[in-house]
């Protein structure tokens, strides 16, 4: 095994474990998978993994693109660009957003005054309640934090412990932006040096074939102007 690939191995180690569960589609095998939904719709791209493109014969098409992700480090996408570069007509790296669920946040809302806000901190923490924070900053200000949790049962649970003192605890879920890295490739129709490369390395799920830029239609009534 080249070094290249021992990199890759180490880095996709983590992705793999965090992203396995938000794979939505079975390894391709001897059955004949079933219609995706999206597909269904015959004015969007129909999407198909990476392994089933051995079913296409030579000079079918011209190239064929795929897309490769989503992973959570931008070391792990420059590994795999670096890996594929000699063996694809183009590859790049691109990266989006994602809303990732933190927990959830048990609280009081904020108070009128830094008085009442502050009372209420004194009264929590004789009760013998710990993890209690005056907040002063940002819209939260003079708000009561009550803690975190990961489980919306064992945050209900706290807020109603809260509530049954006289305070108004609420609880919200906590949302944070998370960079998610993605890798594109064209290659020629019939050569399968990249798809080999991949083989062990990336979940079959991850690699999906796309519409190359050039194949893209343009929307009914769009005007592009040079």
């Amino acid at each position: 095994m080249t070094k290249i690939k021992l990199l890759i191995l180490v880095l996709l180690t983590g992705n793999i474990l965090l992203l396995g569960l938000e794979a939505s589609k079975p390894p391709a095998g001897d059955k004949q998978p079933e219609t995706s939904p999206v597909s269904q719709n015959p004015d969007l791209p129909g999407i198909r993994l990476l392994s089933e493109m051995d079913e296409l014969t030579p000079g079918s098409l011209d190239s064929q693109c795929f897309t490769v992700g989503p992973f959570e480090t931008r070391a792990t996408v420059e590994a795999i660009v670096e890996m594929l570069r000699e063996n694809t007509s183009s590859v790049s790296s691109r990266e989006t957003e994602a809303f990732v669920d933190r927990g959830y946040w048990v609280y009081l809302p904020p108070y009128g005054d830094e008085q009442g806000a502050r009372q209420a901190v004194k009264i929590l923490y004789d009760a013998g309640l710990d993890d209690v924070s005056l907040i002063k900053n940002g819209i939260w200000n003079n708000s009561v934090s009550l803690g975190y949790f990961i489980n919306q049962s064992n945050a209900t649970e706290h807020r109603d412990r809260i509530r049954e003192m006289g305070f108004q605890a609420e609880f919200r879920i906590q949302r944070d932006d998370e960079s998610r890295f993605w890798v594109d490739f064209e290659q020629q129709v019939g050569i399968e040096h990249a798809s080999r490369m991949l083989a062990g390395l990336v979940p079959p799920e991850l690699q999906r074939s796309t519409s190359c830029p050039k194949d893209a239609v343009m929307p009914e009534g769009e005007i592009v102007v040079p």
